[in-house]
């Protein structure tokens, strides 16, 4: 009986030093269950709306979340086209609204073998302004200080990390619909019964004026998820110079197992959380 209680005991000691272990020397990876390619569908039949329709649906949606989530997690599949190519990147992200503030865990990047593990950090009125980046997988190991609006932050991206996130999106949605031109000419369906992977949806696809020379992109394809009432993917084509090729994908960005108001603190966004590699 005596030996058992011993071994009991040791087990248990043995356990506890693992976990400090773990999570002193940060041997630790985000809990990312969804990486791979996200798949989306729509049924065949529409109907028609306005482009005064989708900018509610916009507006709405940045309400909800001004107004409901203080903070969230999320794997974003984003492709942008970089010069003639599309490039996906795929990172696991930390977003909290006030202070703006963004962790970044780099999982994947199609053009690129050396982005696992990179870890990024953006907190508004921090750091001088400037993200925080560190790159494992670069023979300069330290923590870089970085303007996120100027290169090299920008480097490959469409957009800085000032713009990332689920509210950003709607507002560039709202700031592209309001740039449209004539409303008359917008054209918009609406899809009831569409999906990303096996969130119900409602699809909004529309159509820009061709001949618009200040939007970027003439056809948006914005998929509403029914539960959350805000976008989590959306797509935009431009005209191609050879107008027989039809739509060319310009980005896209998808935003996959979120989970809102996790009560995140500073610490979530501080290099000097023990979760993390930074140096």
């Amino acid at each position: 009986m005596r030996w058992l209680i011993l071994t009991v005991a040791v087990i248990i000691i043995l356990a506890l030093l693992t976990a400090g272990a773990y999570f002193g020397l940060g041997w630790w990876q985000p809990p990312h269950t969804t990486i791979g390619e996200s798949t989306a569908g729509n049924d065949a039949a529409s109907e028609s709306a306005t482009l005064e329709d989708a900018l509610s649906i916009a507006h709405q949606a940045l309400d909800e979340i001004e107004h409901k989530v203080r903070d969230y997690s999320a794997v974003i599949v984003k492709k942008e086209r970089i010069g003639k190519d599309p490039v996906e990147t795929v990172m696991f992200a930390k977003i909290r609204e006030k202070p703006f503030s963004v962790y970044l865990y780099f999982l994947d990047r199609s053009d690129t073998k050396n982005i696992k593990g990179r870890e990024v950090i953006f907190v508004q009125g921090q750091n001088d302004g400037n993200l925080l980046v560190h790159r494992p997988a670069s023979i300069y190991s330290g923590t870089l200080s970085l303007n996120p609006k100027t290169w090299p932050a920008t480097m490959g991206e469409h957009y800085p990390i000032t713009e990332i996130g689920l509210a950003n999106l709607c507002r560039q949605l709202i700031q592209r619909g309001e740039a449209a031109g004539e409303p008359s000419q917008v054209h918009v369906k609406r899809y009831r019964k569409a999906r990303i992977n096996s969130r119900a949806c409602t699809l909004l696809e529309i159509a820009y004026p061709v001949a618009e020379p200040k939007l970027r992109g003439y056809l948006a394809r914005v998929f509403v998820d029914n539960e959350l009432h805000f976008p989590i993917r959306v797509e935009i084509y431009e005209l191609p110079v050879d107008s027989g090729k039809g739509p060319q994908l310009l980005e896209e960005y998808t935003y996959l197992d979120i989970k809102l108001n996790n009560g995140y603190t500073d610490l979530d966004f501080d290099p000097k959380n023990r979760q993390y590699k930074f140096p």
